[in-house]
């Protein structure tokens, strides 16, 4: 469902959004990931929710890339914590439109990772063919207390991990896309029961 951002995806948390691109998606100013949508910069390719770039630093012995949603979201934790924007008492729940329900949110969230799975299992497919069958490939994030850029973004790395990719993508700070759709997951089962079914 659209929402007033022109998107059907939006962070409900953070900061305020004062820059659109071209496709009218919410972006950061002073965001470093948010200047490269907005200038095409460094582009792998692109879908109409993502755009893919190499990572300066590559961890990964085959090839490492940054996947980032084409609007400012933090981390994951705000595709978690969902919240009822308008703060409406519950008794009021039925008259209000349902697309800006936490449920509705949550599941757009879920959406979205599962576009970032996709894309990202077809893009290694594409690109290291018999490579991406032989060797090991990582799809996560980091834990958002040790993330270095306030804008969302899955790390794709594929064949063997150099000293600092051990480190900096251990299971202690980083996160596969599983896990966190786990984490959304459980989240949207908790709200079908807080909210009983309303949505």
């Amino acid at each position: 469902m659209e929402r007033n951002s022109g998107h059907p995806f939006q962070s409900t948390k953070g900061p305020d959004r004062n820059l659109k691109d071209e496709g009218g998606y919410s972006l950061q100013r002073g965001c470093l990931f948010c200047s490269f949508l907005e200038a095409k910069e460094n582009m792998i390719f692109e879908t109409d929710r993502v755009y893919v770039f190499r990572d300066i630093s590559p961890k990964a012995s085959l090839g490492h890339f940054l996947m980032i949603p084409k609007w400012h979201i933090r981390s994951y934790r705000e595709l978690i914590q969902v919240e009822y924007k308008s703060q409406v008492p519950r008794s009021m729940i039925a008259e209000v439109d349902s697309s800006a329900s936490p449920l509705n949110q949550i599941a757009e969230n879920i959406a979205l990772l599962e576009h970032m799975q996709v894309e990202a299992l077809n893009f290694l497919d594409k690109e290291f063919n018999e490579e991406y069958r032989s060797n090991d490939f990582y799809l996560g994030f980091h834990i958002p207390q040790i993330v270095m850029m306030p804008h969302l973004h899955m790390h794709i790395l594929i064949g063997k991990l150099n000293f600092r990719g051990n480190i900096e993508f251990s299971r202690l700070i980083f996160s596969s896309i599983e896990w966190v759709m786990g984490r959304l997951e459980a989240e949207q089962k908790r709200l079908q029961k807080e909210y009983g079914g309303k949505y």
